[in-house]
């Protein structure tokens, strides 16, 4: 595993924390409520490191996974807990037009969007501060424990790339009213990749 100098873990850190502060200002516009962020923490590693720690966690979580081009192989994994996940689907729901009845099929309409908005904000973010623009695929909708989603995740990447062993993850904390959200949001590459990546980025001040 490549590890990342202070710098460019720094330079990573600030691009998703301004992509996450944009994509809650994204979803504050669409459902009408007033989301704010209460705190964001980065911790980064091998996969392996990861997993160890997500084995103790056997609750079921929902999420999305978000692929990009081969050219720009970076995978995100975005996990929400129960009682976050039905936070966002009551404050996206009525913005959405969501039938609140069909649960199911809510949950994964209402993740698939928050993942796509806080990925794309993202990029989005990356695409102003370098030369580089990447495009993601359409999220595609996780259930189970943290473990499993981030083992499948992992497995897509590595076939794409041969070995992924890094892994950048950002637990979120926010609340709109009463409504509070917790989400784990994971940006999956190679170390090497990643220090190519943070190598074309210019962010003033």
């Amino acid at each position: 595993m490549l590890n990342l100098t202070d710098w460019e873990r720094k330079t990573l850190e600030q691009l998703l924390d301004s992509g996450i502060r944009k994509s809650i200002d994204s979803m504050a516009k669409l459902s009408h409520t007033e989301w704010e962020v209460v705190s964001v923490s980065l911790k980064d590693g091998a996969p392996e490191r990861f997993l160890k720690e997500f084995a103790n966690d056997a609750s079921h979580y929902r999420g999305v996974h978000v692929t990009t081009q081969k050219s720009c192989p970076l995978h995100f994994l975005v996990m929400f807990s129960a009682e976050s996940s039905k936070s966002l689907i009551k404050a996206l729901g009525e913005a959405y037009n969501i039938d609140m009845a069909k649960m199911a099929e809510a949950n994964r309409i209402m993740l698939e969007e928050a993942g796509n908005i806080l990925v794309g904000s993202f990029l989005n973010t990356l695409a102003d501060c370098s030369k580089t623009m990447i495009m993601a695929a359409a999220p595609q909708y996780r259930e189970g424990t943290k473990e499993k989603l981030l083992a499948g995740a992992l497995e897509d990447l590595n076939k794409q790339i041969g070995s992924s062993d890094h892994v950048l993850m950002v637990r979120i904390t926010m609340y709109a009213g009463s409504l509070l959200a917790d989400c784990d949001y994971l940006v999956i590459a190679s170390g090497q990749y990643l220090k190519e990546l943070v190598s074309t980025v210019s962010i003033n001040g």
